[in-house]
């Protein structure tokens, strides 16, 4: 009896053990410490490989963390300031002090919230939103102040302005639990004539615009908005907010973009003042009655897009890879004003958006399961990014344009492109699993 049953408490052991060692054998590094190292440094090859290697063969784990947010960092609510360079990391801001490039969170830990982006882009506008970011905050948004550089002439939004934006999104979007989807911007004066540069170039990333006081008729304005891209806004709702009495050519301006709006039944709601100036028109408690009625489409099934510069090319899950000639540049448009009296009309103003447009890339493409039609002009090369919300990976993908078939094949998941593309925007919510590059001509 006692050799039995040592012989049975013996068998219990080993079979303990070897549980216990195949236990150990199957734990698997946590993706977690190393996906935060990366969204840290979205910029560091070297962490991204380390992630890449990481994930091959955890994909669906991989994509589980990156449309979620339990692993960001859990910020307490308050002021958080970072350099305009976007590579040192967010540290509080003293109370009462004034600075751009601010992060107000409406609380702490990692309730997901929504974002307001803030355009003051003259300093004496940054107090004021500042605490508009703090009303933001009581209805439970996080807000996002982008600095101001003023950069190149004129009251239009600089080239090194709208990176400001898009690195500043992204920082904010890799470290935050924001929603993607929910990202919306405004601006006031020179502020409100970036939120129509911005958002008419970079329509795929907001949920809404709110411009204010501002137009996409400015100094500018031909080698930008003006009103060549107002086409773009197919789907992006624009509330728009100006005084009767203000300069003639924000009136004017927003006048005809609500007007080509409605006429194209784009969502667009006119909140004209018609005894205010140039002033703060709307309120904090109007923007968010609009924004909570309006979430982004993260991939529309119809798409129109008109671009110049490779980086306004990306439009949801297309992007202009290479473009027919070369873009309109500054020159044309010194050239272009010099031809065109002091103080044109709107009538004037169409001519002139007529002339750049012709310079412009475009693109319309429709897309029904896994058939793509597209129309381009001065496109030579495509990227169709898709993944399993858009497309089925048992059947062909098949792109057609002028009724000649572009490309047709099966397409497989690549989680490296999904990492490099998710460290790219921060955006969990639109991942990626791969591109489709083709040739339009």
């Amino acid at each position: 009896m006692k050799a039995w049953f040592l012989a049975w408490v013996w068998g219990f052991v080993c079979l303990a053990t070897s549980e216990t060692l195949l236990a150990e054998d199957a734990v698997e590094p946590s993706l977690i410490p190393v996906l935060q190292a990366a969204a840290a440094d979205p910029d560091d090859v070297a962490k991204f490989d380390q992630l890449v290697v990481l994930a091959q063969e955890r994909a669906d784990e991989l994509y589980g963390l990156l449309s979620g947010h339990f692993w960001k960092n859990p910020l307490e609510s308050g002021w958080y300031h970072t350099s305009v360079g976007h590579q040192d990391p967010w540290v509080p801001l003293a109370a009462g002090q004034i600075q751009n490039n601010v992060l107000y969170r409406s609380q702490g830990g990692n309730a997901v919230r929504p974002l307001m982006v803030m355009l003051p882009w003259t300093t004496a506008i940054t107090q004021n939103l500042m605490r508009e970011a703090e009303a933001f905050a009581r209805l439970g948004y996080d807000s996002v102040v982008v600095p101001a550089r003023q950069v190149g002439k004129g009251w239009g939004a600089s080239e090194e302005e709208h990176q400001d934006v898009l690195q500043t999104l992204r920082r904010v979007l890799l470290l935050a639990p924001i929603d993607p989807d929910r990202v919306y911007m405004t601006g006031f004066s020179r502020g409100g004539h970036g939120s129509w540069d911005v958002g008419l170039r970079q329509t795929g990333r907001f949920a809404a615009i709110f411009p204010r006081a501002g137009t996409m008729v400015h100094t500018g304005g031909y080698v930008r908005t003006g009103g060549v891209f107002l086409e773009n806004a197919h789907d992006l709702p624009v509330m728009v907010a100006w005084g009767m009495k203000d300069a003639e050519a924000i009136a004017e301006g927003n006048d005809e973009a609500v007007r080509r709006l409605t006429k194209w039944k784009y969502t667009v709601n006119p909140v004209r003042h018609v005894d205010r100036a140039h002033e703060r028109v709307t309120t904090v408690a109007d923007m968010h009655a609009f924004a909570s009625a309006h979430s982004r489409k993260a991939f529309p099934e119809r798409l129109v897009k008109v671009a110049n510069t490779p980086w306004d090319a990306r439009h949801y899950w297309l992007e202009i890879a290479r473009r027919l000639g070369e873009p309109w540049s500054e020159k044309e448009k010194l050239r272009l004003s010099a031809k065109t009296p002091p103080a044109p009309g709107i009538a004037t103003r169409r001519v002139v958006w007529r002339t750049v447009a012709k310079r412009m890339c475009r693109i319309e493409a429709v897309r029904k399961g896994n058939k793509f039609q597209i129309k381009t002009k001065r496109v030579k090369r495509l990227r169709l990014l898709w993944n399993r919300e858009i497309i089925d990976e048992s059947k062909p993908v098949v792109v057609k344009a002028k009724g000649r078939e572009l490309f047709r094949s099966h397409v497989t998941r690549n989680i490296a492109f999904t990492i490099q593309e998710f460290l790219r925007t921060g955006d969990g919510a639109r991942l990626m699993d791969g591109e489709i590059v083709f040739d339009v001509k």
